[in-house]
């Protein structure tokens, strides 16, 4: 007998219509730095910056019409940078990694040090299948989590006594993600060595990456409850690694699925409904239930 085996594949239905997109030719080999919400593609012989998501536009764009099926590489951004959106404006904060991006929001843990904050979240990367004649659009959800100190770097001397064994993180004025290792500076800066070089950042910018073995030296020399043992331990709790008693959590599939249902707003309705950055206001429906495949 043939069973329906869950994965963690959303579909995404889109419109029949054209895109109407905001688009700027760029000629003679320009590279123009716009912000993250404009990409670079290649349509029709041609190379334009595109406007995928919410942001200013850049001068001289002009309306492109461009089919769903023709360029599915633009279309699964759109849907992309608009799943991300709508859940931005619920609330969740939103980090843009390469090719795939994270949702979070904070949730209480039980025992937690007021030193930490816990986060729970979605992984979401944007693809698209061709079947046949047609594109099939989805995005791939899962389950994320993450901890991370309260105060940064300038306000905590616990934090600054672990600068240069565990690497720091911080965000640019663009709102990219930039980590490394770094130097105290003096003057309340720090020498950041991230991969793109050496850069100084203010203290009060970073933050030590709340790893479980930064946490651990963190805590090291606290005992009971406040220690860096326990503390990671109700951290692996929380982000469903350990069941309830400690052990490794044999039902962590089922409950990573409960989980994103959760996220996703408990399932409240068949799709969700959200709006791609077009002229034309184009709305996808992506199925608040993961996809079924048959296993024989």
């Amino acid at each position: 007998m043939p069973e329906l085996l869950k994965i963690n594949w959303y579909p995404v239905q889109v419109p029949a219509s054209e895109l109407r997109l905001q688009a700027r030719e760029l000629k003679n080999g320009e590279k123009p730095q716009y912000g993250r919400h404009v990409r670079q593609y290649e349509i029709g012989g041609a190379r334009y910056a595109v406007v995928v998501a919410p942001g200013d536009t850049p001068p001289e764009c002009e309306e492109m019409s461009v089919g769903w099926q023709a360029y599915p590489w633009i279309a699964q951004t759109l849907v992309y940078e608009a799943f991300l959106s709508h859940f931005a404006t619920l609330g969740f904060e939103v980090i843009k990694r390469k090719g795939e991006g994270e949702l979070y929001r904070q949730r209480e843990v039980e025992g937690l040090p007021a030193t930490l904050l816990f986060y729970d979240g979605l992984s979401v990367k944007p693809f698209y299948i061709p079947v046949g004649t047609t594109i099939l659009f989805g995005l791939v959800l899962d389950y994320a989590s993450r901890q991370e100190f309260v105060s940064s770097l300038a306000d905590d001397p616990r934090q600054r006594a672990l600068m240069g064994r565990y690497e720091v993180a911080g965000e640019r004025s663009d709102g990219s993600q930039i980590s490394g290792f770094a130097q105290d500076a003096g003057s309340g800066r720090a020498v950041l060595m991230s991969r793109s070089g050496p850069c100084e950042i203010p203290l009060t910018e970073l933050k030590v990456r709340a790893s479980y073995s930064a946490i651990r030296a963190y805590f090291s020399g606290q005992a009971g409850r406040d220690g860096g043992t326990d503390v990671v331990r109700r951290l692996q709790i929380a982000s469903l690694s350990l069941n309830s008693s400690g052990y490794a959590n044999t039902h962590q599939l089922a409950q990573r699925y409960a989980k994103v249902k959760e996220l996703l707003g408990g399932a409240r309705a068949a799709n969700i409904n959200v709006r791609v950055r077009s002229l034309c206001r184009s709305v996808v429906s992506i199925a608040s239930e993961p996809a079924d495949i048959e296993v024989r």
